[in-house]
């Protein structure tokens, strides 16, 4: 009688590295071992080493997307933290080359929220991998570890930048923004001059109606390539959004412009700009002052793709 015997073998070592490790590390890395930091002009990868050197690598042998031949791609240690971890930096700056060969993916989905009457809003994922050097396998099996971390980073490309406030005698201008997030970098600013050289700070100034108000969203962000397209700018007269006819007033939605505004540029630059006549809301009549709050979805996107709405019109 033939008998077939499978036999289980799990070796162990421990890590000669001269670093404090806690008993805990010693494993083989997991997904926790990783911490991925989206931030606006870059992203910032730490893995913590202690489980590479139970892998039996040296944490500098690690690199971006198996790019072991460039040292650009390798990390940096740090030994300041509880216990040492190593670093990766990956710039967004969409001018300069990606020797790493991190992967960029334009994604489209379903609006929803405030976005959920578009059928269509894009993210851009950024994504790719660190992995140990490969090595040379002879025949069906293996003695040795591969190290293999994933990493993603997905920014919208589409935000609603509201509660910048406009005080008007029967309408306004003193301005309270909220910044959108990808980019924490995008900005509403109103100017009472048409060259946007100085913009209106919250003073409490109250203006009259009738007078041109010029209205800027930006980005300041010097690491991404992308366009600032405003696809509707509107007006409440408090700082909760709504589209209820009596509710909000649209300056403008895409090629429906209303008298009275005026679309500067639109997704020709890293700025966006129009102006408009100032007015009140008719349901705070009783009132000295009327306050306009001004909204704005906007869409970041790449100079090539933008829809320049103002010429198409």
């Amino acid at each position: 009688m033939n008998l077939a015997f499978l036999l289980l073998i799990v070796i162990s070592s421990q890590p000669s590295t001269g670093q404090v490790c806690s008993p805990a590390y010693g494993r083989l890395p997991d997904n926790s071992d990783i911490a991925v930091t989206c931030g606006s002009s870059s992203i910032q990868l730490s893995i913590n080493v202690c489980p590479v050197y139970f892998a039996s690598f040296s944490p500098q042998e690690l690199a971006l997307n198996g790019k072991h031949n460039q040292t650009a791609c390798f990390g940096v240690m740090d030994n300041s933290t509880a216990f040492p971890v190593l670093k990766f930096t990956l710039n967004l700056d969409g001018s300069s080359s990606n020797v790493c060969g991190n992967f960029i993916e334009i994604l489209n989905a379903a609006g929803s929220g405030a976005f959920s009457e578009y059928s269509t809003v894009q993210t851009v994922a950024i994504y790719g991998f660190v992995d140990s050097p490969p090595v040379a396998e002879m025949g069906v099996i293996s003695y040795s570890t591969n190290l293999y971390y994933n990493f993603s980073c997905q920014y919208p490309l589409q935000y609603l930048l509201n509660n910048t406030e406009l005080l008007t005698s029967f309408g306004a201008v003193a301005i309270n923004s909220n910044n959108g997030s990808f980019i924490s970098t995008l900005h509403m600013q109103i100017f009472m001059d048409q060259g946007f050289t100085t913009d209106i700070t919250s003073n409490g100034t109250i203006y009259g109606l009738m007078q041109t108000v010029y209205v800027q969203v930006s980005m300041n962000n010097s690491a991404t390539s992308y366009n600032v397209y405003l696809d509707q700018c509107f007006a409440t007269p408090s700082p909760l959004v709504s589209m209820m006819p009596n509710d909000s007033y649209s300056f403008f939605t895409g090629c429906s412009i209303q008298n009275k505004t005026t679309l500067i540029s639109n997704g020709v630059g890293k700025a966006a700009r129009f102006s408009f006549k100032s007015f009140r809301f008719v349901q705070q009549s009783m009132q000295k002052t009327s306050s306009i709050y001004l909204h704005c979805i906007t869409r970041l996107c790449e100079p090539n793709q933008c829809p320049v709405s103002y010429h198409q019109c």
